[in-house]
């Protein structure tokens, strides 16, 4: 046998190489999952983790089962292990109130720094020859230097956590508001719900102005707020909104030309999260003298418009016996002719209220909620209210909330985005975490007697926590954060914006044939609704931070805010046509 072939073997005999397979296994899946085109920002951090999760496994098994160590290094790596196994069970077990999404990606982070850890400790051990109890008590004060300077603050909706230096200030919102400009005109119409007047987010017959390069929008006025994803509902000048205030929840009514606090109305309730964001989620609904607002903890509240007097209060959530939502109930109440609905995490989700005396009329469903409102079509010549649950899309009748139909949808994440009423009978679902989007028909059956069938299912559009929007049989919206067009009718993919260009999980709104679309890191920018492909036309900055709410609309006022500021955006017109 010649030298180099018995070198060969003696390397392929190696009890080095199962664990160089390992790590060149390892460096070659993150290269990949670096450089995917094809895959979400979201699909490939989770996929970071649980791939670093299972080489960080591998390793350990390794090392000591076959690996060439030596007994007093393998004792240690067992040892880690068994200490790790015991952490994550007990972190599994005890009651927090992080959901348990939140307990996988902080496990699978520990697990990423153990993996660090097990790097360093071996670069450490091997460059300078030292035993491997010093090593190891290198390698831990070095990763213990981490944690000592840096804190995680939030996390970004493709669940990358986002770091800052534990000695820098956590609030970077300035300590007083800003006005720049002064303006006294009423809106052109109300914005008074979520996702504005049909919950939809889409506005027509607006007169929203192109030319942003010569007429951009202007500040009106920005203020500090408290944390919370609901957006604005917005009557006359009142803007209301939800925001958290030390262990309160409260309701906020600012005026909408200046920004300032006309009443406040607030109780004791707090969702807290590091995962999801602090604060109540869902948005304020405004009909006639009222104002309905609905907690992250499940209270259901109606209040006066003028004064934000108390008119009653139900705690659906305590009343049903239904048990917290993972990341704090974030259905926006929907008045009905005399009803006031909302939905909580039992099987009977929907309950109906009498708007003026707050007495419960029915509570009815066959599926637990999820994160999506109820929103009101007309099909089949009824009224339904409709509603995306945890496992299901499902109509209901106003009148007593009997089921008329209901279509399965997978459970196992949250489901979010509104669905979009394409048709007469048909319309779109979509879920994030690889669900993807489907179109569904409704027959046109009356009653409790209409089924319901797939025209096409994909994963071309993979909507979080934005709606799409529909326009000229084309629908928009955000994929896993990445904008795109999808035809209707088949469900084809006509264009997706470049990563240079990608919008985060912001939100959007269709304005005439424009998408306004608010990205995640605060900017909002003008984009033709076209097929043809992705156009941006204007771009202005309008928050700092994370911005997940939706934005609201009451024209020519644009409201938006995130979980430390709100901003009002005077927006240009379109000049009148000059006559011939």
């Amino acid at each position: 046998m010649n030298p180099p072939r018995a070198s060969v073997i003696r390397i392929v005999r190696s009890r080095w190489l199962p664990g160089t397979m390992i790590i060149a296994a390892d460096i070659v899946f993150l290269i990949f999952n670096f450089f995917a085109t094809d895959r979400t920002a979201t699909e490939c951090v989770i996929d970071f983790y649980l791939s670093q999760t299972a080489a960080y496994v591998l390793i350990t098994l390794w090392s000591i089962i076959y690996s060439p160590f030596g007994k007093s290094t393998r004792r240690i790596v067992a040892v880690i292990a068994v200490m790790n196994i015991a952490l994550v069970a007990t972190y599994w077990h005890v009651e927090t109130v992080h959901p348990n999404i939140e307990k996988i990606t902080i496990i699978c982070i520990a697990q990423v720094v153990l993996l660090l850890l097990y790097v360093v400790w071996f670069v450490i051990s091997s460059m300078f020859r030292c035993k491997s109890w010093i090593a190891l008590i290198l390698a831990v004060a070095l990763m213990a230097t981490f944690p000592v300077c840096f804190r995680v603050t939030a996390f970004t909706g493709d669940a990358v956590p986002k770091l800052q230096w534990r000695w820098s200030e956590v609030n970077e919102v300035p300590a007083v508001g800003q006005t720049t400009i002064k303006s006294s005109v009423l809106p052109d119409f109300d914005y008074p719900q979520f996702l504005g007047p049909n919950r939809n987010a889409t506005l027509s017959d607006v007169g929203l102005s192109r030319e942003w390069s010569t007429r951009p929008p202007r500040l009106l006025w920005k203020i500090p707020v408290g944390a919370g994803w609901s957006s604005f509902a917005i009557v006359g000048d009142n803007a209301i909104t939800q925001m958290q205030d030390g262990d309160r929840e409260t309701v906020v009514c600012l005026d909408l030309m200046s920004g300032q606090r006309k009443w406040t109305y607030a109780y004791t309730a707090q969702y807290k999260s590091e995962l999801a964001g602090d604060g109540p989620r869902s948005t304020p609904t405004i009909h006639g003298n009222y104002v309905f607002t609905f907690g992250a903890t499940g209270i259901l509240n109606c209040l006066a418009l003028d004064s934000g007097r108390l008119v009653w209060t139900r705690d659906v959530a305590a009343e049903a016996g239904a048990t917290p939502l993972d990341f704090g109930y974030a259905s926006s109440p929907l008045v009905v002719n005399e009803l006031v609905i909302t939905c909580v995490n039992i099987e009977q989700a929907l309950h109906a209220y009498n708007w003026k005396t707050g007495a419960l009329v029915w509570q009815n469903g066959d599926d637990y909620c999820s994160y999506s409102s109820p929103f009101l079509v007309n099909l089949n010549n009824e009224q339904q209210v409709v509603l995306f649950n945890a496992g299901s899309l499902s109509a209901h009748g106003p009148a007593d909330g009997r089921t008329l139909w209901s279509h399965p949808w997978r459970k196992e994440q949250p489901n979010i985005a509104q669905p979009v009423f394409v048709s007469d009978n048909t319309f779109l679902i979509t879920s994030s975490y690889g669900a993807g989007c489907a179109l569904l028909k409704v027959s046109a059956a009356e009653g409790a007697g209409a089924t319901v069938r797939t025209i096409w299912k994909n994963l071309r559009l993979k909507a979080k926590f934005s709606t799409p929007v529909l326009h000229n049989g084309f629908l928009y919206g955000l994929d896993d954060g990445t904008l795109v067009c999808v035809d209707a009718k088949n469900g084809k993919r006509m264009w997706r914006q470049t990563l240079e260009t990608r919008c985060g999980h912001g939100q959007l709104m269709l304005v005439d044939d424009m998408l306004l679309v608010q990205t995640e890191s605060g900017d909002i920018v003008l984009v033709r609704a076209t097929p043809e492909a992705h156009e941006e036309v204007g771009r202005i900055n309008a928050l700092s931070g994370k911005a997940w709410n939706n934005p609201a609309l009451a024209f020519p006022y644009l409201v938006v805010r995130n979980h430390q500021e709100a901003a009002c955006l005077l927006m240009p017109t379109e000049e009148p046509a000059q006559p011939e």
